[in-house]
């Protein structure tokens, strides 16, 4: 067991829980280094006056020098298991190292890779010694991810698992340390939970029964995180779909009124179903549908205040009346050779309103029982005239100036 992971397992026991976390901090650098642990631990803890001042101004805990017996009880306890700690061990207990199976730096080394502890790594190639993680880079190969970010997912994963086997007592915990990751991108998010998940299922190396047990229960938690974010993921993008096909149906219609019409009616059609079934499709939609509709309505109060500026500054003579329109196309009907009398009335008023946009009835009753035009058709008639006549069309109205 590491003593990282002994240290959270038997917290209760220890009464020295930061001291020991802090003492094994400084010592973890170098532990794979005789020398340097050995003159550390003489300068540091060996003795109650030289500990009561290391505790004081490196790691900022008062302690008592009488205490220090079972402060080196609870260091010691928290090594024994862990090779990798072997010389400091060896130090607490004033052994000869070479008593022991391990004894060289490189063995130290291999145990520190065995339990995923050598990180963080500076370059991804000293990452890709070990098969797991030689295997795992083949599957990211065609995301064009940059070295650095191929670097940041493999430190990452090694530090959440880290932190991860610290709490097996506390699943809870376990759980908040992978679900508040955040990556660079959701990509490298995802990718970094998936070797996180790798390694949890597959990790045996210095564990008990009981504790492989426990982080099986977090690696089972972990893969139904993952295949949550994924179905998410999936939603969201048929949300997006969805949603796009709504705004392309929306803005292929012509008019405003038949385009917020269509929006109210998937707001309200969304709004009446279930919450459950609202948060599976898009919590938003209503909100994105009521933003669409406020942007109809705010460009459309636009334009109308252009046109009231517009009609402030426009001539008069650029008005069309129904009645001057209407003779001006009857006219050229009848240059076509359609004429009211002898064709279907009906159908040439039809035409001149989808033209004009004037009532077509009106236009009938017009083509029935033609009132002349007055003095209050004047400069629509002038206007009218002058146009024809610079087309060369020996076509013109009249108007009674008399009334």
């Amino acid at each position: 067991m590491r003593a990282k992971d002994y240290i959270e397992y038997y917290r209760q026991n220890l009464k020295f829980v930061d001291g020991v976390k802090g003492t094994l901090d400084r010592f973890a650098d170098f532990r794979n280094n005789l020398s340097k642990t050995n003159r550390h631990f003489k300068q540091l803890i060996e003795n109650a006056d030289k500990w009561v001042s290391f505790m004081d101004k490196c790691l900022k805990i008062k302690v008592k020098p009488e205490n220090h017996w079972e402060f080196m009880q609870n260091l010691e306890n928290a090594v024994a298991t862990d090779v990798s700690f072997v010389y400091l061990y060896h130090c607490i207990n004033k052994t000869d190292i070479l008593t022991s199976e391990v004894t060289t730096s490189a063995s130290i080394d291999t145990q520190i890779a065995n339990q995923y502890e050598d990180y963080p790594k500076e370059y991804i190639d000293d990452y890709l010694t070990n098969k797991t993680n030689a295997a795992f880079v083949e599957t990211i190969e065609k995301r064009n991810y940059t070295e650095s970010q191929e670097l940041d997912i493999y430190n990452s994963a090694y530090r959440l698992f880290d932190e991860i086997r610290q709490q097996l007592q506390k699943p809870k915990h376990a759980s908040h340390i992978y679900k508040e990751y955040k990556g660079e991108t959701e990509q490298i998010t995802d990718d970094t939970l998936r070797l996180l998940s790798i390694f949890a299922h597959d990790y045996n190396y210095d564990f008990s029964p009981e504790q492989k047990e426990k982080l099986n229960q977090i690696a089972d938690q972990l893969g139904k995180f993952i295949r949550q974010r994924n179905n998410q993921k999936t939603a969201n993008s048929e949300a997006h779909e969805k949603w796009d096909i709504l705004l392309e149906t929306v803005e292929n219609m012509v008019s405003d009124f038949e385009k917020i019409k269509m929006l109210l009616t998937e707001k309200t059609r969304f709004l009446q179903l279930s919450l459950t079934e609202q948060q599976r499709i898009d919590a938003h939609f209503a909100e994105k549908c009521q933003l669409e509709i406020d942007k109809i309505q705010q460009i459309r109060s636009l334009m109308v205040n252009v046109d009231e500026e517009s009609s402030k500054t426009t001539k008069t003579n650029t008005k069309r009346t129904f009645k001057v329109t209407s003779d001006v196309l009857l006219l050229l009907l009848q240059k076509l050779g359609v004429s009211a009398i002898s064709d279907d009335k009906a159908k040439m008023a039809r035409l001149i309103s989808y033209l004009t946009g004037f009532s077509e009835e009106k236009i009938r009753q017009r083509l029935s029982n033609t009132d002349e035009l007055t003095s209050y058709h004047k400069e629509e008639v002038e206007t009218v005239n002058k146009i024809l006549n610079e087309l060369n069309c020996d076509i013109s109205i009249e108007y009674n100036k008399d009334r």
